[in-house]
């Protein structure tokens, strides 16, 4: 499968590497060319350019961002990925007195739905935030026996607007 991602961190290289590994076509997109060669050399891409080339590249696309910038990236994306997923693993984190941790996007709705409202156009689906990337680099990680699992959700669709006549 060909696979373009969208960042070059900690999410980026982990689930990059082992689609690579696995034998996919990666392709990592970075705002910083220099940051996306690095981490494409890292994993092992098939190669690396800037955020529009790794979401033209493939059937699929992973948002690795911050999840405060996922929505205005995918509103600026928003007719490359069309009839693509997007996959999103954005997890909104908040500075604390112990280090960052979790907290809501704000409002009612969700990163993964503010990503679908501005890539309407896209199949959205929420996966892999919920585990912490070291994870995805263990050899077929087991936890108390069972294979890790990989629970995903489509995103809601975004509420209608309405309209005065």
């Amino acid at each position: 499968m060909r696979i373009g991602i969208l960042g070059t961190g900690s999410m980026a290289t982990a689930l990059g590497g082992a689609w690579v590994r696995a034998g996919h076509h990666v392709v990592v997109g970075g705002r910083n060319a220099a940051a996306a060669a690095r981490a494409a050399a890292r994993i092992g891409a098939a190669g690396h350019g800037g955020l529009t080339e790794a979401a033209a590249c493939g059937e699929a696309v992973l948002m690795a961002v911050p999840a405060d910038s996922a929505p205005r990236l995918a509103r600026e994306l928003a007719p490359v990925p069309a009839g693509r997923t997007v996959l999103d693993c954005t997890v909104p984190m908040a500075a604390g007195p112990d280090g960052p941790s979790p907290t809501t996007a704000g409002g009612t709705d969700s990163v993964a739905a503010r990503i679908s409202a501005a890539a309407p156009d896209a199949g959205v689906a929420k996966v892999f935030g919920i585990c912490h990337e070291s994870i995805r680099t263990l050899p077929r990680p087991v936890f108390e026996g069972a294979p890790l699992a990989v629970p995903s959700a489509p995103a809601p669709p975004p509420p209608p607007t309405s309209r005065r006549s």
